[in-house]
């Protein structure tokens, strides 16, 4: 089996891990709110696997490109230069559209899950008002993940620099510390190796919208407990 039919086998079985936790996301998740932090982290993992089939397909094609000109050559004194300037002309003008590679296709092709991702961020940019604050904006729109463990709100967030996902510190520590080398990560579908106290990063900029959105909600509920008084 050739690297390329490799590749496209992997991605393949990827598509098909990747759809399982989708349906996992609508069979599990009790409220919309664990429901949408769910598919916001699918729609990541699917944008960056979509990113490997665009480089996977711009390969393939500059590989296809270099064996025409081989064929067709009868002296090849650099290969190399050959193969990049193949490379390039398929790269020129060439972007990602996330939403027509083939995994986003499969994933999520004629359902309605990722635009309910956004509708909040729709309604706010079909408002009438010209401007809108960036307390409001925050409020309305961010919502702080919860921790796969506790399923609580997310207050101090720190992240697993193998696959990005986002827990509350206290929770995953102590999950790491009862789980030694059996510990992964705890979120569902995936499929990351072993997970280490040295794997986590704090999510400085995670920690800033959750501290903005505690101190608009704590200024809602303080306006709120005045009006009742």
């Amino acid at each position: 089996m050739s690297s390329m039919q490799k590749t496209d086998d992997v991605l393949e079985k990827v598509t098909k891990s990747l759809k399982l936790w989708k349906k996992l996301i609508s069979d599990v998740c009790e409220n919309d709110e664990t429901k949408q932090n769910q598919l916001n982290i699918l729609e990541t993992h699917v944008k960056e696997y979509s990113g490997l089939e665009h480089n996977f397909n711009t390969t393939s094609k500059a590989f296809q490109n270099l064996d025409e000109k081989l064929n067709s050559s009868e002296k090849i004194e650099d290969i190399e230069s050959l193969y990049q300037d193949c490379v390039d002309n398929v790269t020129t003008g060439s972007s990602i559209n996330h939403q027509k590679s083939r995994v986003w296709q499969t994933i999520f092709k004629g359902n309605a899950d990722v635009r309910e991702v956004h509708k909040k961020s729709k309604k706010l940019q079909d408002t009438q008002y010209d401007t809108i604050d960036e307390s409001l904006l925050c409020s309305n729109v961010f919502v702080p993940p919860l921790d796969p463990i506790s399923k609580t709100k997310v207050k101090n967030p720190y992240k697993s620099k193998k696959c990005g996902h986002i827990y509350e510190f206290d929770s995953i520590a102590s999950y790491i510390r009862s789980q030694g080398k059996k510990a992964k990560c705890p979120y569902i579908g995936c499929n990351s190796e072993q997970l280490r106290m040295t794997d986590l990063v704090r999510d400085n900029e995670l920690q800033s919208q959750i501290s903005q959105y505690e101190e608009t909600h704590v200024s809602e509920e303080e306006e709120e407990d005045s009006d009742d008084d």
